[in-house]
């Protein structure tokens, strides 16, 4: 398994890649980074890997399209980790890298029986409990793929002029197809704060948020449905953007029957 860190305007600051891959996994990680941020990165010890395409859902697939591993794995560029003190229980502690190690291993290996898996979010892992896997439901940030199947059912990324939202899209296209996709929820990644300086923030506005809310429930009106969220913490200057409510197990369950 490969391990692919998409990066834009945070040399100075990379916590996923710095702090939380352990040394076993390092020759299978690299960043992804524009061409004039690798010299920089690789100053700084970093494996780097120049991307001649702009913009997530395009950096995404071209990633997956260059990859020399069927099985790849995304983490965003600002996490940190914990886990479960008891796997069945909500309370959660710090994750060291001997739980990283597990935790990739585990991921590696589920991707032998599903395309698309994915680790919970810290916000609302509690309400999985007490499982440690679910299914059909909402990932992003984090999550591992296969390229050979992806392929052969054309999952991608950035078709139909998608720009944002990609994580969502191509489960939509999974899920719709009547394919099962898997979350791990024993381990959890956090981060500060979306739209912080750097990343996916040099191009997202309100406008570009709606725009990509949109087009998702466009493309699937039976199954996202549009909403304005007043934020009031963790994504510096969008508030009242729009965003999207999808129904994950409707979408599957439909997928079984049509796809």
């Amino acid at each position: 398994m490969q391990i692919f860190v998409p990066t834009l305007k945070r040399v100075n600051k990379q916590p996923t890649y710095d702090e939380w891959i352990p040394v076993k996994w390092m020759p299978n990680t690299q960043l992804v980074c524009p061409e004039e941020e690798v010299i920089a990165h690789r100053a700084k010890g970093r494996s780097a890997l120049a991307c001649p395409v702009m913009g997530i859902a395009n950096t995404r697939q071209w990633i997956l399209d260059n990859s020399n591993d069927n099985k790849v794995l995304f983490i965003d560029d600002d996490h940190t980790f914990a886990r479960r003190i008891v796997p069945t229980e909500p309370k959660l502690r710090q994750a060291t890298h001997d739980d990283m190690n597990e935790l990739f291993a585990i991921i590696d290996a589920k991707l032998d029986e599903y395309p698309f898996v994915g680790v919970s979010a810290r916000q609302g892992n509690n309400n999985s409990c007490p499982h440690t896997e679910v299914y059909n439901t909402r990932n992003c940030n984090m999550y591992g793929t296969r390229k050979d199947i992806l392929e052969q059912l054309g999952v991608k990324f950035n078709s139909n002029e998608v720009t944002g939202k990609e994580d969502f899209y191509v489960q939509l296209q999974l899920l719709t197809k009547g394919i099962k996709t898997l979350t791990l929820t024993e381990f959890v990644w956090n981060q500060g704060g979306s739209n912080a300086p750097g990343g996916c923030s040099v191009f997202r506005t309100l406008e570009k948020e709606k725009e990509d809310a949109e087009r998702l429930a466009a493309l699937y009106p039976q199954f996202v449905k549009t909403v304005v969220k007043d934020t009031k913490t963790g994504w510096a200057g969008l508030k009242n953007r729009t965003d999207v409510t999808i129904y994950w197990k409707k979408a599957f369950e439909w997928g079984l029957e049509n796809g």
